[in-house]
């Protein structure tokens, strides 16, 4: 008896609010949307990652700066860069705690909402 698992089909997006101007504000954007779209792209770096990477870095303790594993540590740097950034943009302590609140949200949606449901 062969069983094949279907892998179950993706949740569907959560849409951001729209402004009467048409605009769009990080705070727009669902935590949970945000979280799953960050891990999708950082998913994709990890699968390109070889297995001869991990054994070349563990043995010369420097990696390439091209290797996938270099790539995956480039967009967590890039991603860090980019929250910095933006609570910093911001002029007034309020909106600036506003704008950590959303990150702290997004942090905290936590691999239990992203992971795949498993049917038994």
């Amino acid at each position: 008896m062969t069983t094949s698992a279907q892998p179950d089909p993706p949740p569907p997006s959560i849409q951001p609010k729209t402004s009467k101007k048409g605009e769009m504000k990080l705070s727009d954007v669902d935590p949970l949307e945000m979280a799953r779209q960050l891990t999708l792209m950082e998913s994709h770096l990890y699968q390109k990652i070889r297995p001869i990477e991990c054994l070349q870095r563990s043995r010369d303790q420097k990696g390439d700066a091209n290797d996938n594993i270099s790539l995956v540590i480039q967009f967590a740097n890039k991603i860090a860069n980019w929250v910095a950034e933006t609570v910093l943009a911001k002029d007034d302590s309020r909106r600036r705690a506003s704008v950590v609140k959303h990150f702290i949200a997004i942090a905290d949606v936590g691999p239990r909402h992203l992971q795949p449901r498993h049917r038994n």
